[in-house]
């Protein structure tokens, strides 16, 4: 028997004023502002330099003010405790530009690792990550100018080393000659 959750459906863009601790913010940092103004659409013609605050906060509204492609992902569980389905649905493409090509991502990443270092400048000490990516997987086209521009299913199969309290699925739809991000969503594993 299959079921289905919803694990997130968020806009491209709104990142801008949730801090990774999940509170809000009406001013971000300059480090926020350069984190969504790397993933964001506009950030390949802003040309700023990141220690430019005025011209990151200018990047980063102009970014915002352009109407987001709608992403949502769904976990679809399986008979089978090691196998899911990852289904990804697609908005109109928003922002796209003509000639580009929009690919879908899937992604799942894992947070809370740490390596312990043996040898060179950081012997001795337990590094801690930020997330890291554990699977990136291209899971289609899509297609221009239509109310639901793509929607599909993607095979995943956990490997028995991700803590799944710790993992989150990431969808995104980037341009492939551009590389603007024209829409994401992301959502936490249920355990």
């Amino acid at each position: 028997m299959k079921s289905t959750s919803i694990i997130g459906t968020i806009r491209a863009g709104s990142i801008l004023f949730h801090q990774a601790n999940g509170r809000s913010v009406s001013r971000p940092t300059p480090l926020d502002l350069g984190l969504v103004a790397f993933t964001h659409q506009n950030w390949w013609s802003s040309g700023f330099v990141g220690s430019h605050e005025g011209d990151a906060y200018r990047a980063v509204a102009g970014a915002i003010a352009q109407p987001p492609t709608a992403v949502s992902i769904a976990l679809i569980k399986s008979d089978t405790g090691d196998h899911e389905h990852l289904k990804v649905e697609v908005g109109k493409l928003q922002g796209a530009q003509p000639g580009d090509i929009a690919e879908v991502w899937l992604a799942i990443t894992e947070k809370a690792l740490h390596s312990a270092v043996g040898g060179g400048e950081n012997s001795g000490r337990d590094l801690h990550h930020a997330a890291v990516l554990r699977w990136l997987h291209k899971a289609g086209i899509a297609h221009g100018n239509v109310a639901s521009a793509f929607n599909g299913e993607s095979d995943l199969k956990w490997d028995s080393a991700w803590k799944r309290a710790n993992l989150r699925v990431v969808a995104f739809v980037q341009e492939k000659r551009s590389r603007h991000i024209l829409g994401a969503a992301s959502g936490r594993v249920e355990p």
